[in-house]
């Protein structure tokens, strides 16, 4: 069995595997304070190999918000 996500905190944050169009909150701890970052994926991978990624949160992250290279 596949799972269509997967995810967690990753040296301190917040990580997501999706590999399905979909919404997904992610909690994490920035300094004393509690933050939700929200991921908007969508597209039609793997068909096409397109996909989109919007972040959305009330708080800027303080870090960036990066994509690993597929292995393909």
């Amino acid at each position: 069995m596949i799972p269509t996500f997967a995810s967690g905190v990753l040296n301190g944050k917040p990580a997501l595997l999706q590999y399905v169009p979909g919404k997904h909150a992610l909690h994490y701890t920035s300094g004393d304070k509690r933050r939700k970052v929200t991921l908007h994926v969508g597209g039609d991978y793997p068909q096409t190999g397109e996909f989109e990624v919007e972040a959305s949160c009330v708080h800027p992250p303080g870090h960036r918000v990066s994509r690993r290279p597929s292995a393909v």
